[in-house]
């Protein structure tokens, strides 16, 4: 528990406690084991509680990944986390009021971003905007995640 906290400093403005070690891409915290590494928010709310979370997700009520402060956590599903993120308006679609189409993509649409993709001269923000879906999409059919069958 010394070394978990000894990686913590308190940001007195937000009254997070910010983890101050290794980090993944997304800005959550990671404590490292020696048989494995574990989120340190989750970790945090498991020493607070007394309770390993489960596959319940242990979301944060300061939006701050960072964060550790066992009092900023929270259990939830994955719709309750959802749910939080619309209240507090942080999803992008309500954000940009960009209305997505249920049907997203056609195969030669595919075809034309990869192919426009690979020549270097548009960016997957701007096929998103043009083929008016989420930036995640254009980048599951560029790398195949998607639309695998299509050559």
């Amino acid at each position: 528990m010394e070394r978990f906290w000894s990686k913590t400093k308190r940001n007195e403005k937000t009254g997070c406690l910010e983890w101050t070690a290794a980090r993944y891409y997304n800005g959550y915290g990671v404590f490292r084991f020696p048989k494995g590494n574990v989120m340190a928010h989750r970790f945090s709310y498991e020493l607070a509680n007394g309770v390993h979370p489960g596959k319940m997700l242990v979301c944060h009520i300061c939006d701050n990944p960072g964060c550790v402060e066992p009092s900023h956590l929270f259990l939830g599903t994955p719709s309750d986390n959802n749910n939080d993120k619309v209240r507090k308006g942080r999803d992008v679609r309500k954000r940009t009021k960009r209305k997505l189409t249920p049907t997203l993509l056609k195969e030669a649409d595919v075809i034309a971003i990869r192919q426009e993709y690979a020549a270097g001269k548009i960016s997957m923000y701007k096929l998103a905007a043009r083929y008016n879906v989420d930036r995640s999409t254009i980048g599951k059919a560029i790398n195949r995640q998607n639309w695998n069958r299509v050559s």
